[in-house]
C-alpha cells in the first residue's frame, strides 16, 4: 500500500527492537505475523455490529471507545502516553516500541494472535525490560558521541533505549550481558567501548552510515588559565584516556 511501510521493513525493525529489550525476536515476529504484519494490512479487517475493528499496525493496537463499537485498548494507552495516533502509519515504529514494552512487562496476553499462534504468555520475554520510546530519548549528538557522526539528532526510527553518551536509568537499563546492555561505566560517565546492534535499517533516507559502535568519552579536565606545562600535562592525560577508551 502506498505510504505504508513494507512488511520486510517492519519485520526488520521488530527484530532489532525486540533484541534491544531482551525479547526473543522470533517470538515477537510470530506474534506480529498473527496480528497485522502482513501485506495489504494496516487496519484490522474484522467487523462486529457493522463496525470495522479500529486496530492498527503490525501489533494491531486497538483504539476503541465511544462510537467505535469496541472497548478502549492498547492503542488508547499508546495515544495517552505518547500523544501519537496509532492509526497513522507515520507512527508505526513508536507503536512497535510501545507494544514490545508492554510485552516485556506483562507478556503476550493482550494479543489474541499470540494464543492463535501457540505462543504462551511469557514465552520469549523472560528477563526482558521495557525501554523508553525513541522520541522520548531523542537528543542532540556530537561527533565525540557517535564516532565522528556530524551533530544532529538521533533518528526517531532508531531502536529505543540506547542514546550515545546518555545515562541509562537503572530501572530501564538491561541487565549485565543482556541484549542492548550498557556497560556500568556508561552510567558512571567513564570511558568505555562497546558494540551496538546493527542500526542500518533505522536511519531515515539520506542519513549517515550505520553505527559500528559508540565510544563515550570523558569530559576534559579544566585547563589551567595560566597555561604552561600544566596545560600540556592535562592534554597528555586526556589523550591517554581517549586512547585507553578505544582499546
Amino acid at each position: 500500500m502506498a505510504g505504508y511501510p513494507t512488511v520486510d521493513v517492519m519485520a526488520d525493525y521488530i527484530r532489532q527492537a525486540a533484541i534491544a529489550r531482551g525479547i526473543d525476536p522470533d517470538v515477537a515476529l510470530k506474534v506480529a505475523r498473527s496480528e497485522g504484519l502482513a501485506r495489504n494490512t494496516w487496519q484490522s479487517n474484522l467487523t462486529r455490529g457493522g463496525h470495522r475493528e479500529p486496530s492498527y499496525g503490525p501489533f494491531q493496537l486497538l483504539k476503541g471507545g465511544p462510537g467505535t463499537g469496541y472497548r478502549t485498548g492498547m492503542g488508547n494507552d499508546f495515544q495517552t502516553a505518547t500523544g501519537l495516533d496509532p492509526a497513522d502509519p507515520a507512527n508505526w515504529q513508536q507503536g512497535v516500541d510501545f507494544a514490545l514494552n508492554q510485552a516485556a512487562k506483562s507478556g503476550w496476553t493482550p494479543w489474541y494472535g499470540a494464543k492463535a499462534a501457540g505462543v504462551e504468555n511469557m514465552e520469549g520475554v523472560g528477563g526482558a525490560r521495557a525501554l523508553r520510546t525513541a522520541d522520548q530519548l531523542t537528543r542532540p549528538t556530537t561527533p565525540a558521541d557517535v564516532g565522528g557522526m556530524p551533530g544532529g539528532t538521533m533518528p526517531a526510527g532508531s531502536p529505543a533505549g540506547i542514546v550515545p553518551g546518555a545515562s541509562v536509568p537503572a530501572a530501564t537499563a538491561p541487565g549485565p550481558g543482556a541484549p542492548g546492555a550498557v556497560p556500568p561505566a556508561a552510567v558512571a560517565g567513564k570511558p568505555f567501548s562497546f558494540q551496538m546492534p546493527d542500526m542500518a535499517s533505522y536511519y531515515r533516507q539520506g542519513a549517515s552510515a550505520p553505527f559500528q559502535g559508540i565510544i563515550a568519552t570523558p569530559q576534559p579536565p579544566p585547563l589551567d588559565p595560566s597555561g604552561g606545562s600544566r596545560q600540556a600535562k592535562l592534554i597528555e592525560q586526556l589523550l591517554a584516556q581517549l586512547k585507553g577508551g578505544q582499546a
